[in-house]
């Protein structure tokens, strides 16, 4: 899950392709950001040392996620809402300290200064399917990591999938209104 701590706006534009000046997908790295937007996502991966996750992430574009699934042999769901994050197993869910416990919002959730940031990183690859249909292909090297980002004609990041250190990703995007609703057995963590 490629990112970026820089937020440099610095542009140039990718190779491109024939296509028409309408179609910005194929002549400029330009996908909207994603981290305003409501979506659910199919996510799956390899760690470096084999683990595996696969599951779905549900996204409200307000900074609200539910990530269910497997990492490892483990089912889980996993809650991030503004101020706390909350994770369930065997029908029990705990708070936990904010830096703990959930997949980080910025390994799903992209915003226009990290996709200003790829640009100059940004090859344009061509056009492939993709889960929304035929998309424009871009794979993008940067900080150490390989990613392609798949760009729907209405601009919209359809996938990302790439490598990392070892590790492997794939995320689908499917844009759909998502409401995040807080669980009622939640107890603080117990801490030792």
């Amino acid at each position: 899950m490629l990112r970026s701590d820089s937020n440099s706006s610095t542009s140039n534009e990718a190779a491109s392709s024939s296509s028409s000046d309408t179609d910005s997908t194929t002549s400029t790295f330009s996908p909207l950001a994603t981290n305003d937007q409501s979506f659910t996502a199919t996510m799956s991966g390899t760690g470096a040392e084999g683990a595996t996750f696969d599951g779905t992430l549900e996204y409200d574009g307000k900074g609200n996620s539910k990530f269910t699934g497997k990492m490892g042999n483990d089912t889980m769901t996993m809650y991030r809402f503004e101020s706390e994050n909350i994770t369930c197993s065997n029908d029990q869910c705990f708070a936990l300290p904010n830096s703990t416990g959930t997949i980080d919002q910025s390994q799903y959730s992209y915003n226009e200064e990290t996709f200003a940031s790829y640009k100059t990183h940004a090859e344009y690859v061509g056009q492939t399917e993709c889960p929304a249909g035929t998309c424009a292909q871009w794979k993008v090297t940067h900080d150490g990591q390989t990613a392609n980002i798949f760009v729907a004609s209405d601009n919209r990041v359809s996938r990302v999938s790439g490598e990392r250190s070892g590790s492997t990703f794939s995320i689908d995007y499917n844009y759909q209104p998502v409401t995040i609703t807080r669980p009622a057995n939640v107890t603080a963590y117990p801490m030792s």
